[in-house]
């Protein structure tokens, strides 16, 4: 509720058109997480700080750390009425850096075409708008695509491309629809949910009350485990690298893109019948037990060819 207001006092207030445009977007991030309090966001110089880290570790430029810094300014003195934390210090040293950044020659961090990349033209402008915020908050491919697609899938349910004519009653029936209908699992319920509220608060800016949404009642569906005999019949059909990744899929429990994303991080190794492996993309280590039914792959293989590199794609 809080965030509404902000917009509407930043819409009154003499701020500059493009803070009255990224100022809730930023609000809107350093929103996330945090619980409000009577409606209201808490603004600590820690939390200022936190959210400043954050914005860092994903990549952001000095320049847009800056201005993030600067909107939850705006909302403590807008929303909150308060002089309370000082900010000033901490827009100094994100001016300083901005600066350093500039005079560096590092155009490109202010370039935020090289972030958000090619969008296809012919899609609805809503869509590329949504590509376009999902990409600037560094959100992973496979969440963009399963977003894109839970959106084209409200389209479609809309009957119209003007998302902004709709709102809670829609999407209500939407997700209704699909635990009635398409008796979906619960998570992807949730999946189809999460998409919607980012489309509507962080896209379009628009606040939504409580959605009163028929759960589905899908059971969990338990995987297929193959027995030990099963095992022995499938494994001599692999060979070499395949091998040696059902071999570790099955040793370790790994799904399959785990296994694809691993890389050796310690070889040979100390600890004996196993090698330890580390997933950079879920910042985790495996310590994968080596199969007595290889014995040449104490040293594990690798090949830079093996998974062909990540691009995104629109």
């Amino acid at each position: 509720m809080s965030l509404a207001i902000f917009r509407q006092r930043m819409h009154e207030a003499s701020y500059g058109e493009n803070d009255k445009k990224w100022f809730p977007k930023w609000l809107a991030r350093y929103a996330d997480g945090k619980t409000q309090d009577n409606g209201l966001l808490p603004v600590t110089a820690p939390l200022v700080v936190e959210f400043s880290r954050s914005l860092l570790n994903s990549g952001t430029p000095a320049w847009q750390r800056l201005q993030g810094v600067r909107a939850v300014e705006a909302y403590r003195d807008l929303v909150l009425g308060s002089l309370e934390p000082c900010l000033n210090d901490m827009k100094t040293i994100l001016g300083r850096f901005a600066a350093a950044e500039q005079n560096s020659g590092s155009v490109s961090l202010r370039d935020e075409q090289q972030i958000v990349g090619i969008i296809d033209p012919s899609e609805p402008a809503l869509v590329q708008q949504m590509r376009r915020e999902l990409r600037l908050r560094h959100k992973a491919l496979e969440t963009e695509r399963a977003y894109i697609g839970w959106i084209m899938r409200f389209i479609r349910h809309c009957g119209s491309e003007d998302l902004q004519a709709f709102g809670e009653a829609e999407i209500k029936s939407f997700l209704t629809e699909l635990a009635v209908e398409g008796n979906v699992a619960v998570s992807t319920q949730d999946q189809a949910k999460s998409a919607l509220l980012f489309l509507y608060q962080q896209v379009l800016n628009r606040e939504l009350v409580f959605l009163d949404v028929t759960r589905s009642n899908k059971p969990k569906r338990l995987p297929v485990v193959l027995s030990r005999a099963e095992i022995a019949q499938v494994l001599p059909e692999f060979r070499g690298l395949r091998r040696l990744m059902f071999l570790a899929m099955y040793g370790a429990g790994l799904r399959h893109k785990e296994c694809c994303r691993l890389r050796v991080n310690v070889s040979p190794c100390q600890v004996s019948g196993s090698c330890l492996l580390l997933a950079p993309v879920f910042s985790c280590q495996k310590s994968v037990l080596r199969p007595d039914t290889e014995p040449d792959s104490r040293r594990p293989k690798r090949r830079a060819d093996s998974v062909p590199a990540r691009g995104r794609s629109s």
